[in-house]
């Protein structure tokens, strides 16, 4: 048996806590008086699940294969960008998760050559 990298398991805590920052910033940041709450509402839980499905990702023979998780990590930039832009999360906010997102991305690029721990082998 390999012994797990312990990059892989920043790389999964990153994006856990992602997930969870993003929950908790929505239930700080969002007014739920006002028309566009739904909407925000709904971005800062896709942003959560995203995150999530990524931190789920890492576990030995996971889901996805490597390629899958460098794109799922780049979904979730896009993701952070487009609702800074759009003006559904804050800047800051958006900010902390995007560390959290490049710290995950870097652990994923630096652990190709274990590249077991990713993608099923059945």
């Amino acid at each position: 048996m390999q012994t797990r990298p312990t990059s892989l398991s920043v790389g999964a805590l990153a994006a856990a806590l992602g997930g969870a920052v993003s929950i908790g910033a929505m239930a700080m940041t969002v007014d739920l008086g006002t028309m566009d709450a739904i909407g925000q509402v709904c971005y800062y839980l896709l942003t959560a699940i995203v995150f999530f499905a990524v931190a789920g990702g890492y576990k030995q023979n996971g889901q996805w294969p490597v390629e899958l998780m460098i794109l799922m990590n780049f979904v979730i930039i896009g993701l952070l960008v487009v609702g800074a832009i759009i003006d559904v999360i804050g800047i800051w906010i958006m900010v902390g998760l995007l560390v959290l997102e490049l710290i995950s991305l870097i652990t994923v690029l630096g652990c190709l050559s274990s590249s077991v721990w990713f993608g099923s082998k059945a």
